[in-house]
């Protein structure tokens, strides 16, 4: 009986804290879930045996003459166009383990799509990791060439890659192999996950992504250094002393602003007590549920519209028109 009250005390706190966020990220995050383990991911065959993402003749010829642009410019090489997974399924109240049926696609017809209009909902993963030792965690600052929110800082990840024709493994049937692959290409560090560690479901409305957060990943010390930057960004080591300063205190020294989800994500982290961390953790002195309301408190100001100024714009890098 006391376990069970205790776990009904800790899901009305998450709960409190997903409903918190929510409001005051609305149209720029949102929390969907939080599986309780990996979601399913199952292809969908529109027509014979392809799982293809249908599109227009329009959205190919955009996409193929954006190909030639950025090939080109030295920006793309030849015969090189990563594949990813658009969610054709509704998950706005998923299950204790979610299944996400996709059809596949490519990077430059998810550019061809926002180009016409649309926000295709690409399947991702997401996580920061942190140094329990060393007391920092380590957030992305995007590139300034970034297809959205260049410039601002963010978690790690990205894309789903399925199976293809060209890719026959891709990332498996997994997010977790997604989130492993793209920390090693974004920082060099090899991850293993936690069971124990918390899982998000979250909606990115200006870019159309659906991310699966892995909320917190501990890193030790011989992974810490072999961390390095790659081209599609630099990695950012916030001591959790320094994360409230870092936070809100904006200088020109300092002007990247954020991704929402990034933000949302670890403000969540913080809102849970820090999972991954010794329950005594203390950043400058305050427990993390005591950061998390600092800092919202600060956030939620004038309705939220404070929230503004830490956030950057999606300005989505857009395809020349045909």
């Amino acid at each position: 009986p006391e376990s069970l009250a205790n776990e009904k005390e800790q899901d009305n706190r998450t709960d409190a804290v997903i409903k918190r966020l929510n409001l005051l990220f609305s149209g720029k995050a949102e929390i969907l879930g939080r599986p309780k383990s990996l979601p399913v991911l199952k292809p969908v065959y529109s027509s014979g045996t392809s799982d293809r993402y249908p599109v227009t003749p329009e959205v190919d010829e955009i996409a193929e003459s954006d190909y030639e642009r950025l090939f080109k410019e030295g920006r793309l090489n030849r015969g090189k166009n990563t594949p990813c997974a658009i969610l054709v399924n509704n998950i706005e109240q998923p299950n204790d383990r979610p299944t996400l049926y996709y059809q596949s696609t490519d990077y430059l017809t998810v550019r061809a799509l926002r180009h016409s209009g649309e926000k295709p909902p690409v399947i991702s993963a997401s996580v920061f990791p942190f140094s329990i030792r060393k007391r920092k965690l380590l957030l992305h600052r995007r590139n300034e060439r970034s297809a959205t929110y260049p410039g601002c800082f963010h978690s790690f990840g990205g894309a789903y890659m399925p199976p293809t024709e060209t890719a026959t493994t891709g990332d498996g049937k997994s997010l977790l192999i997604t989130m492993q692959r793209e920390l090693i290409e974004e920082t060099g560090l090899a991850l293993h996950w936690q069971d124990d560690l918390p899982l998000l479901l979250i909606k990115e409305p200006e870019t159309g992504f659906i991310q699966l957060a892995f909320v917190g990943v501990p890193v030790n010390d011989e992974e810490m250094q072999l961390q390095k930057p790659s081209w599609e960004g630099f990695i950012t080591e916030v001591l959790f002393d320094q994360l409230e300063t870092f936070i809100l205190h904006r200088t020109d020294v300092l002007p990247a602003l954020w991704v929402p989800t990034g933000l949302l994500l670890l403000l969540y982290w913080l809102g849970m007590g820090a999972p991954g961390c010794d329950a005594e953790e203390r950043f400058d002195g305050k427990t993390a549920r005591e950061l998390f309301e600092n800092i919202m408190k600060k956030l939620e100001q004038s309705e939220g519209a404070v929230l503004g100024h830490f956030l950057g714009s999606p300005n989505i890098n857009l395809p020349a028109s045909v």
